[in-house]
């Protein structure tokens, strides 16, 4: 159709502005055109947000699964529309780990993000979500929502609604109290028209909810001796100090002496926090997706920077003598780390399109890489260790794959260069130019040759940079119409070049 021709004609164009293939992507989505996907996969991971984002959503409708390795890179984007995007489809592999995001990004303190996710709400099924929606409501952060959650209950009316809806009010201003009580008997009226339970059973919830909440706020306000918020109250009881975790320990086991409780508090120490902060990595739950075994280690894991930044975040607050650990923004950071970790340790088995050669496997696989994905978020983020340590994994991961060895090999040059590290540089646009060199099928072999040369020119005109002497006056008295020529920048342009192509030949630079 003409349609189809105009779209192929954008597209094949090289010359297309980012924006312009954006709003081509959208017309084949709203036409149900899925003859795009290849295209779509090679733009999610663009630094164009809103060609990104089209093809983030173009992909969510025909192959979410081509979408899934760019999604850890696109939770943490400071545009809302794609952090939303990414979450929906996440939600497609791991509800409950979406849930979980889905509820960070409602506590963040971005009210775009914070309004896209209150809209995303209504995709999850309400018994699920219901509990950390009515936390969340409770919170200073989510009593300025109240008036846009309560039509959830309203569209999901249950008996357990009806305790969860008093709790609300009863720490609400007046106003906002009655309009969640208005919503409750809407809610009353409804389970008993439709007969989910009768008036006698609603009269004796009714009648019990005053008791209940006196209770349930008594056990919040005096937990257990053995509650993590008991531990954390007091100058002494901090849960990592020893001598005053011990009283508390031996006045939960009635103990005489203590003996007993400085040997519990030590096994605590010793053994149950490891294997607090140990087993979410390496049991996180997964549902369409399966963890590949020992793809990270323990102690790979933990040096996640996100992650220990909020543990120390936590560490640092709790020492302070206020009792409190993590603050509201730490467990958001958190929480959000979790989530890219789960991605970044589970594999997928990706659907290759059909017909391809072994070159043209090859050549998906590097493309759909997660380490090296990853490794290009965290290179954009500024976590230049963990992005060199991913990419050295996407090696392992797929060795002897020449694809990947071009590409892992340019973002390494990348990385050296942001450090300003010459040698490793050097080492790494070697490493490219052979891989591209080695390319199947003859492909790299021209282009090779051409960056060779190209570096040949610059290390040419590197030796012969001090005897470079440009007489401005001159070159003015030569030509008056021409601009005077500032030799500093000619030779800051020299250098900048020999930056970006290293003298390949020669040891020199690496001693």
């Amino acid at each position: 159709t003409a349609a189809i021709h105009f779209l192929d004609k954008i597209f094949s164009n090289a010359n297309s502005p980012d924006n312009l293939r954006a709003m081509a992507l959208k017309t084949a989505l709203h036409l149900e055109l899925d003859k795009y996907i290849e295209l779509a996969t090679s733009w999610v991971k663009s630094s164009n947000e809103i060609l990104a984002l089209s093809a983030l959503e173009y992909l969510a409708q025909f192959n979410p699964d081509h979408a899934y390795p760019y999604l850890g890179m696109h939770l943490k984007s400071k545009n809302p529309r794609l952090k939303v995007t990414a979450l929906n489809i996440l939600k497609r592999f791991d509800p409950t780990q979406s849930i979980s995001t889905l509820f960070a990004i409602l506590r963040s303190y971005d009210s775009s993000a914070q309004n896209l996710a209150m809209s995303c709400l209504v995709q999850f099924d309400f018994a699920l979500i219901r509990e950390q929606l009515v936390e969340f409501l409770l919170s200073s952060a989510g009593k300025k929502h109240i008036n846009e959650c309560v039509c959830l209950f309203q569209a999901n009316p249950d008996p357990e609604n009806l305790f969860d809806l008093y709790r609300i009010e009863k720490c609400l201003d007046p106003q906002s109290a009655k309009l969640v009580q208005e919503v409750r008997k809407q809610c009353e009226e409804l389970l008993v028209k439709f007969g989910r339970i009768s008036q006698d059973e609603v009269n004796s919830l009714k009648n019990s909810f005053g008791e209940r909440f006196t209770r349930d706020e008594e056990k919040r306000k005096a937990p257990p001796p053995y509650a993590i918020s008991r531990l954390q109250k007091g100058s002494s009881a901090k849960w990592y100090s020893l001598e005053g975790l011990y009283p508390i320990l031996a006045e939960f086991f009635a103990q005489d002496g203590l003996v007993i409780a400085k040997k519990l508090a030590f096994a605590l120490i010793i053994i149950g926090f490891p294997i607090y902060y140990v087993y979410p990595i390496l049991f996180a739950p997964t549902d369409n997706y399966q963890i590949q075994q020992n793809r990270y280690s323990t102690l790979q894991s933990l040096r996640n920077p996100q992650l220990i930044e909020g543990w120390k975040g936590g560490s640092k607050k709790s020492s302070g003598g206020t009792g409190s650990s993590f603050s509201a923004q730490d467990s958001i950071h958190l929480e959000l780390a979790q989530v890219q970790q789960s991605i970044r340790e589970s594999e997928m088995n990706l659907r290759e399109p059909p017909g391809l050669s072994e070159d043209g496997r090859m050549a998906y696989r590097a493309s759909q890489n997660v380490f090296l994905n990853d490794a290009l978020a965290e290179t954009e983020e500024g976590n230049l260790d963990d992005a060199e340590a991913l990419i050295f994994e996407a090696f392992k991961n797929d060795p002897r794959n020449p694809f990947l060895e071009v590409s892992g090999n340019s973002a390494l040059c990348v990385i050296y260069q942001k450090r300003g590290d010459k040698k490793k540089y050097r080492e790494a646009f070697r490493r490219y130019i052979k891989a591209i060199e080695n390319l199947p099928g003859g492909l790299g072999a021209s282009m090779s040759a051409n960056i060779s040369n190209i570096s040949s020119v610059v290390d040419n005109l590197r030796q012969n940079l001090g005897k470079i002497d440009i007489n401005p006056y001159l070159l003015k008295a030569g030509n008056p119409q021409s601009t005077v020529i500032n030799s500093d920048l000619v030779k800051k342009g020299l250098n900048e070049l020999d930056e970006m192509f290293p003298d390949i030949n020669s040891e020199q630079g690496d001693k």
